[in-house]
């Protein structure tokens, strides 16, 4: 280690570790390195070394934060898709639960099913998944299915 007057001890390195790379300052640039190198008691080539260091730090930490800020944008997107999808099977299973309790809720068809009776268990059906989604949408706490759920489904 050398040791020099007014400085903090620095470890001697081997010459061959560093490679020369000529650059050009202006007159008021090496001021201010020499200035700020008087003041850290640290060589120009020190400094220099720091703040190419500490740019090229940064400067893949900016490329990250804006990758990491892409990837949250993108994950933000397709929750609010899966979201959506959901609903729509939420919808679709409470009128499949509708049209395979019309069974048991009628009895067995007397006659084929015409175009007005349709559209009228269509709106039903439609109605009872809409009346599950807002029985879900109350019950978001993960609290446990109570018995007043059904009269819910059938107030809707």
């Amino acid at each position: 280690m050398l040791k020099r007057r007014g400085r903090k001890p620095k470890v001697s390195v081997p010459k061959d570790k560093f490679k020369n790379i000529p650059i050009n300052f202006t007159h008021r640039q090496v001021q201010e390195l020499d200035e700020l190198s008087q003041q850290r008691q640290e060589t120009r080539s020190e400094l220099v070394r720091d703040a190419v260091r500490f740019y090229t730090e940064h400067l893949n930490m900016a490329e990250e934060d804006a990758r990491q800020s892409e990837l949250s944008r993108e994950v933000a997107r397709i929750e609010k898709r899966l979201s959506s999808l959901m609903v729509k099977l939420l919808r679709v299973t409470g009128q499949n639960l509708y049209w395979s309790s019309l069974l048991w809720l009628d009895g067995p068809p007397k006659a084929r099913l015409n175009q007005e009776g349709f559209n009228n268990h269509w709106e039903k059906s439609t109605a009872f998944s809409a009346a599950i989604l807002r029985a879900r949408k109350s019950n978001e706490l993960g609290e446990e299915v109570t018995q007043e759920s059904p009269k819910l489904l059938e107030n809707g």
